[in-house]
């Protein structure tokens, strides 16, 4: 069984073009039926005092027919954690052999492969459902998810990003982050007024009532942050009027997610059915896209095994270059 260490994968990561073409096969395997999810669990960990917050934990397992493993995913957000100097996000993934069950190897990336593939996810969507001549870009939230964002959209044509933040330590914080990143605009502003301004709004919070009362028409809305029963970061006037409602997981959206709060009557399409080569998914340029991205397995699979192989791949490389050269006769 082999263990790899956080610091030990990050230099094994795919680069982000090859990420979002893995998050869009793990999401047509999943929609094909290629793919078998389980049931998520969700665990919530009540606060020890009154000093701290508690976090929230989710257990995601599946796998794809045809890949040599299948996968469990830990991943938990312990928001207290930036007050002690520790990342919000924690976690594991463990591999585990498709052929005998076996345990393989356990990559304790401290949550970060999920923080990975989420904003990968998020850029996928971006670049191909933003509007046309999108030029404004707005971030609700500053976490690890939201630093990952903002750190691979630099490069999806935006002029500018917005950030919202509950406190103004927090937008100071990532809008230095933001400049160090590349970009040349960053504003602040409330959730309410970063998303009516923007032409792309990502939602990357753990709320549990609404942060979003209204987007402008045409925008895309990716939201991320209610991957759980009772989070929800979008008002209901969001969901309303000329919209297109794109899902990871039909069933999974019927449970928790932004589509649970859907009005009667908006249906619901799996980003898996979506024809990515084809044409805009907007009946008219008023048309809004809601991306409600609340997570599933095909994507830890994918980008476990990915991270896996690379690992494998470069200790093997190591071995031969280490081997002694053969004598000349």
């Amino acid at each position: 069984m082999r263990v790899v260490q956080h610091g030990d994968m990050l230099s094994k990561v795919p680069p982000l073009a090859r990420l979002m073409d893995a998050m869009r096969d793990a999401y047509e395997e999943y929609s094909a039926g290629n793919g078998y999810v389980a049931d998520v669990q969700h665990v919530h960990v009540q606060p020890q005092d009154e000093d701290s917050e508690g976090g929230h934990a989710c257990v995601k397992s599946g796998y794809i027919r045809g890949h040599r493993s299948w996968v469990v995913k830990v991943a938990a957000g312990f928001p207290g954690n930036s007050a002690l100097g520790l990342s919000t996000s924690q976690g594991c993934m463990l591999l585990f052999s498709q052929a005998t069950g076996a345990l393989e190897c356990v990559l304790a990336d401290d949550g970060h492969l999920t923080d990975i593939r989420t904003a990968a996810a998020a850029c996928l969507c971006i670049a191909k459902f933003k509007p046309a001549r999108a030029a404004s870009l707005a971030i609700l939230g500053t976490g690890v998810i939201a630093r990952l964002i903002a750190e691979y959209a630099v490069h999806l044509g935006f002029g500018g990003v917005i950030v919202a933040s509950r406190t103004p330590e927090a937008a100071d914080a990532f809008a230095a982050f933001a400049y160090a990143k590349g970009w040349a605009k960053v504003s602040r502003e409330s959730h309410a007024a970063a998303a009516a301004r923007a032409d792309v709004v990502v939602c990357c919070t753990p709320s549990t009532e609404p942060l979003v009362p209204a987007v402008k028409p045409g925008a895309l809305v990716v939201a991320l942050g209610a991957d759980g029963p009772g989070k929800r970061e979008l008002g209901p006037t969001v969901l309303q009027g000329d919209v297109v409602l794109l899902v990871d997981s039909k069933s999974q959206c019927e449970s928790f997610g932004e589509a649970a709060y859907r009005p009667e009557g908006l249906a619901m399409e799996e980003l898996g059915e979506h024809k990515w080569a084809g044409g805009s998914a907007r009946a008219t340029p008023a048309t809004t896209i809601v991306c409600d991205l609340t997570g599933i397995a095909t994507q830890d699979v994918a980008i476990a095994c990915a991270v896996r192989d690379a690992v494998v791949a470069a200790e093997e490389a190591a071995i031969l270059c280490e081997a002694p050269a053969p004598a000349r006769g």
